[in-house]
């Protein structure tokens, strides 16, 4: 008997095609640009990135000798990385195992983002990096969103999270923000003429409104706790009781001999 779950929409294979047509395509090279920019002069020997982009590779931007792609959807796959089957919240890697982790739109589509956002976390090594891209719900994206949601279709049926929420829940967990790289200025129209007729406002969208950016791309790095003996406060106070404790015995030792 088929399962009736399987004849659902899989938001996430739906989000794999979305990338690669117009104008999925021409947003996730841009991401895949900035990407870059954002991890120049950074050095990792384990990348690991959860969920596709498309037919884009983005791994290759890190420059990592060892590579792991993390399979969110059915046709998720990247020809330069090893893949692995899992869920967002539940990685099948060791913690503190990789320096760089990347997240491209996975947590939009998660139930409990910030919990994807922890499991992310956990796999970084002290002084890893983490890098988060989203749809920013303030953009035209987002207002795109208010008027197709009701049709249910990737990517606007998705939770757009907000980049203020996004570095408070990174504050959270130890992770410091680094930078936030804006992209993708256009309206998200269909017709591939006119998105390169409008390719002037990826020019003019960072001087005049850089808040309007369609995606944002943040890196993160993850803090290291370090512990500083301090000498407790109440140590002298402790240091007087026990004399003025030991002198009354000796007077009392003195006064019964």
């Amino acid at each position: 008997m088929k399962d009736p779950r399987s004849s659902r929409p899989d938001r996430r294979t739906a989000l794999h095609e979305w990338f690669c047509r117009s104008p999925g395509k021409l947003i996730a090279a841009t991401e895949a640009l900035r990407i870059r920019e954002a991890l120049a002069g950074l050095r990792a020997c384990r990348a690991v990135q959860v969920g596709g982009l498309g037919e884009t590779d983005v791994l290759t931007a890190s420059r990592a000798p060892f590579c792991t792609l993390i399979a969110l959807a059915e046709r998720s796959h990247d020809a330069c990385a090893t893949a692995l089957r899992g869920s967002a919240t539940a990685l099948p890697i060791d913690s503190e195992t990789a320096e760089l982790v990347i997240l491209p739109h996975v947590l939009e589509f998660e139930a409990n983002p910030h919990e994807a956002l922890r499991e992310a976390a956990r796999l970084l090594l002290p002084e890893g990096y983490l890098i988060v891209t989203g749809f920013n719900p303030w953009s035209q994206f987002g207002a795109a969103r208010l008027l197709w949601r009701r049709g249910a279709r990737v990517p606007w049926c998705s939770n757009f999270l907000s980049f203020r929420r996004l570095r408070d829940w990174l504050a959270l967990l130890g992770l410091d923000l680094c930078s936030v790289r804006g992209c993708f200025f256009r309206p998200p129209l269909h017709s591939e003429s006119a998105l390169r007729w409008l390719s002037f406002m990826e020019t003019a969208g960072p001087a005049a409104a850089p808040w309007l950016a369609g995606v944002y791309v943040v890196l993160a790095h993850k803090r290291v706790a370090t512990l500083t003996p301090i000498r407790p406060s109440w140590a002298p106070r402790a240091r007087l009781v026990s004399v003025g404790l030991a002198g009354g015995a000796a007077a009392r030792t003195h006064g019964h001999g």
